[in-house]
């Protein structure tokens, strides 16, 4: 069973270092909001929760021009992995770095989506946590 799973991604910008440092990371250069969807099976990715994670066979869709983006997903973490702790756990999206088609992933490798786990409030504490370190680091 496909089920979509709408994911808004936040990422900061890292214009303080400048393009040149970043050459292949357009996601990075921006603070917009990413809207999009992920197409994968859902039950095969959460039965993979126990043991050893695998990755399953995803698809991205921008919703901003529906490009679509083939990558792999994979759950991980610890506590948040466990079905006793989190309904849904945080996961990798994994894209392949050698792609050369142009869209807002490009070079990117393995990039950690986080999930709500008790509440949503949660993982927007996390996300400020994340512009207070922006702050006090260069490279955050």
């Amino acid at each position: 069973m496909k089920i979509k799973l709408l994911a808004l991604l936040i990422f900061n910008g890292l214009q303080s270092l400048g393009q040149e440092h970043l050459p292949h990371a357009p996601l990075f250069m921006s603070e917009d909001t990413l809207v999009m969807s992920i197409n994968t099976d859902m039950r095969s990715l959460l039965k993979s929760r126990v043991g050893e994670a695998h990755n399953h066979d995803g698809l991205v869709t921008l919703k901003e021009d529906n490009s679509e983006i083939e990558m792999k997903l994979r759950v991980r973490g610890n506590f948040r992995r466990s079905g006793e702790n989190c309904s849904f756990p945080p996961i990798y999206l994994d894209f392949d770095k050698d792609d050369k088609e142009e869209h807002d992933f490009l070079g990117q490798n393995k990039i950690k989506l986080v999930t709500p786990c008790k509440s949503d409030k949660y993982v927007l504490r996390e996300f400020m946590v994340y512009k207070i370190f922006n702050l006090l680091a260069i490279v955050s």
